[in-house]
Formats: C-alpha cells, sequence, structure tokens
C-alpha cells in the first residue's frame, strides 16, 4: 500500500527507495520505467523545509555547516555510495542550500547577474567536469566544478529569462526527465531501434540509420513530454493554486480595525 502511495505522491519515495528493505534497496516503491523517480522525494523534502529553513540566516547556516559535515564523514568513511553521500538527504542538503547561497550573494554582488560571467562560469564547470577525463565524485575538481556551476546560475538565468525558446525547454526538461527511461523501454519492446538497424544496418547506412534512429527517439520523448506538460501538469497546476488561494482565509485579508486611544478632556 505505501509503495502504491510514493509511486503516485513521491514525498518520502527517496527515504523508501533507500531504507525499506535495508541492505537493499526498494526499487518496487516508483512506478515501473521511473526509478529516478525518488529524485523528486529530495526536492519535496527540501521544499516543505526551505520556508522555516531560509527565513533567517543562522538555521540555514547550521543546516549547512550539518550537511556538510555528514558528508564528509560519509565519503571519508566509504567514499560514494548511492545511499548515504547520493540519497540520504542530510548528505545532499548542502547542493540545495549552496544555490540559496548564490542567490542571495546576487543581490549584493551585481556581477553573478551578468549573463557573460555565467556563461564563462558555467563553462568552467563544464571543463573541470570533463577534462581531461570525467571527474569523480567528491574530488577537488568536483568541487570546484559544482562551485562554479552554483555561482554561474544567476548570470545563465538572467541571460536567458526573456528567451521563449530557453523557456519553453526548461519547463519540457523536467517532464523529459522523468519519462525517458519508460519511453525507451517502450519503444524497445516494439523493436523500434532494433527492426531499422536488421534493414539498413549494412555499409555506410548503418551510420546514417543511427542518427535517424537517435532523433526519432528524441522526437518521440520530446512529445510526450509535451502531452505531460500541457494538457496534465499546467492545468493541474492551476487546479492547485485555485485550492490554495481559497483555503487561504479570507479574514486574513481584511483590514484590522486597531484601537485608538482616546485624549482625556
Amino acid at each position: 500500500m505505501v509503495d502504491k502511495i510514493t509511486a503516485l505522491l513521491p514525498f518520502g519515495l527517496d527515504w523508501m527507495v533507500a531504507f525499506s528493505a535495508y541492505p537493499a534497496f526498494h526499487w518496487d516503491s516508483p512506478m515501473p520505467g521511473m526509478n529516478h523517480a525518488w529524485t523528486l522525494g529530495a526536492e519535496l523534502t527540501f521544499y516543505i523545509l526551505a520556508p522555516w529553513l531560509l527565513r533567517s540566516r543562522w538555521p540555514v547556516v547550521i543546516a549547512f555547516l550539518l550537511s556538510v559535515a555528514t558528508r564528509v564523514w560519509f565519503v571519508h568513511a566509504m567514499g560514494h555510495d548511492d545511499r548515504w553521500t547520493y540519497m540520504f538527504a542530510p548528505s545532499t542538503f548542502l547542493f540545495f542550500l549552496l544555490g540559496h547561497f548564490v542567490q542571495s550573494a546576487s543581490q549584493h554582488m551585481g556581477w553573478l547577474r551578468r549573463g557573460r560571467v555565467g556563461a564563462g562560469l558555467l563553462l568552467v564547470s563544464i571543463l573541470f567536469q570533463m577534462v581531461p577525463r570525467y571527474t569523480d565524485w567528491d574530488s577537488l575538481r568536483f568541487w570546484i566544478a559544482t562551485l562554479a556551476f552554483a555561482l554561474s546560475l544567476p548570470g545563465v538565468f538572467h541571460g536567458t529569462k526573456n528567451v521563449r525558446l530557453s523557456n519553453m525547454l526548461g519547463e519540457l526538461s523536467y517532464p523529459i526527465y522523468l519519462v525517458h527511461s519508460l519511453v525507451l523501454i517502450q519503444l524497445t519492446q516494439i523493436f523500434w531501434f532494433e527492426l531499422p538497424l536488421r534493414v539498413f544496418g549494412t555499409g555506410r547506412a548503418r551510420a546514417l540509420t543511427a542518427g535517424a534512429i537517435g532523433l526519432s527517439f528524441f522526437v518521440v520523448l520530446s512529445v510526450v513530454g509535451f502531452l505531460l506538460q500541457w494538457p496534465i501538469e499546467k492545468p493541474a497546476s492551476k487546479g492547485l493554486r485555485w485550492v490554495l488561494d481559497q483555503a487561504v482565509p479570507r479574514a486574513a485579508a481584511r483590514p484590522v480595525a486597531l484601537p485608538v486611544p482616546i485624549a482625556p478632556d
């Protein structure tokens, strides 16, 4: 029963996968073909805590330091671990909080909001991750790349916020991320990838066929992501906003009459 709930409402899904069948992983909690949806559970946990955690300086600083200490301990004890340094929320909260710190810093450091600065820092992040080879988790290069990426976000946002194509692709990216494995499984079952290579998989035609297959997968995936976003996600989001608006007590919006002291005669 719990698995069915977390499959539809992913809050706590990361904890279910990591610990409900410990020491094994419990991959029956997500929907079939959507194991990576556990990341939604981690995000929802942070977003629920954020209004209380981020309202003042010391709670967020303390939470950041505790998360850093937790990660340092686990990395020192076992290196990169899918459960304790990848899924375990206290080990990963620091990544969310880095974004908060950078956003706050950008309000006082205008240069962080420049598009060129964002593009340059994003390039630095990619280079430190990929050159001369892909870096390991929690290495020096990993943390330089992570910090450069976080610092790049204000500049990237301000440089692209008015680009309609960028905004559209950004909104489409998460539905695509959620369903890409499911689409891949379904297409494989109908021989979407195998059959064309059987027919056109010889000589020079093989490379062209492989490219066409990859492009067709991208097109199908984009269509599925669009169908999830516009007819489902956007109406659901508007409906939820309406429900929340109706739930706000109307009395809170009414002016409050304050007693006015009357001067003695």
